[in-house]
């Protein structure tokens, strides 16, 4: 091969090569980086999230603040909604769990949470996630995650009712009142159930700063008969109303009532 002709084959060999290059580029920089990983596996996965839950719920159940959560359900029921805590979180963190509880606006309606328990239900998180030794910018992705719940789940202050005169624009809840409502005046239905029947119904409220109830609403029903009875029978309730700083406000009460089979409320 003369000089001029192995010149000539050096550059076609280089044109070659500067055009197919690029094409590999892509894939070569991707096999280098590797595929990013999710929040999910980052943390640690399945047991890592079960366990910063777990914490989370028992800083829940140790707060006199949030036992208004609690009250009226069943083991049962809060090992379920735990399981379903850890499906969504698990999900929306990129893991292989499927979530099939509702929607959280629904299933948080009526509650009446309020800023000041999310911000501290926030603070809980944090705290639960630091335990299990997440990192700093895994926690804050994972609360940024968090967050873009609260508009379906924190209830703005609920609006004035026609004739009702709340003290400021704001309905309070019980846990954060000096003083709760006391009832004065109240009674319950006893709905006609079979003799082994037992029936449970958490409703919400408000009691306005005359004491008289404004808005009663079903959060979890027994069932429709039972449910208007209920709603029907507090309506006619009379409170002290609630106060803070020496003053009456409206407060949000959220009860959960059995019927049936010899209980008591």
């Amino acid at each position: 091969m003369s000089s001029l002709s192995g010149l000539r084959w050096l550059v076609a060999r280089a044109v070659v090569l500067v055009a197919v290059l690029p094409l590999f580029s892509p894939v070569l920089a991707q096999e280098k980086a590797g595929p990013s990983k999710t929040l999910y596996a980052r943390m640690g996965g399945y047991d890592v999230i079960a366990a910063v839950v777990d914490d989370f719920l028992s800083q829940l159940a140790a707060d006199p603040a949030f036992r208004r959560f609690g009250q009226g359900r069943s083991q049962n029921t809060l090992v379920k909604g735990r399981q379903l805590i850890v499906d969504q979180i698990c999900q929306l963190s990129g893991g292989p769990c499927l979530y099939i509880g509702r929607d959280m606006k629904p299933s948080h309606g009526g509650l009446a949470i309020t800023d000041a328990e999310w911000e501290s239900s926030e603070k809980k998180m944090i705290a639960s996630l630091q335990k299990s030794k997440v990192g700093e910018v895994d926690r804050q992705e994972f609360m940024a995650m968090i967050n873009k719940l609260k508009p379906d789940i924190v209830e703005p202050p609920a609006p004035q009712a026609p004739g009702a005169t709340y003290d400021g624009s704001r309905v309070y809840a019980e846990s954060e009142v000096d003083k709760s409502p006391l009832l004065v005046t109240h009674e319950l239905p006893k709905p006609n159930l079979r003799p082994s029947q037992v029936v449970s119904v958490t409703v919400s409220w408000v009691v306005t700063v005359e004491g008289s109830v404004h808005d009663p609403s079903i959060v979890a029903s027994a069932s429709p008969e039972v449910d208007v009875l209920v709603v029907e029978a507090i309506r006619t309730w009379r409170y002290a109303p609630g106060e803070k700083d020496g003053k009456a406000v409206p407060v949000r009460i959220l009860r959960t009532y059995t019927f049936g089979s010899g209980t008591k409320n």
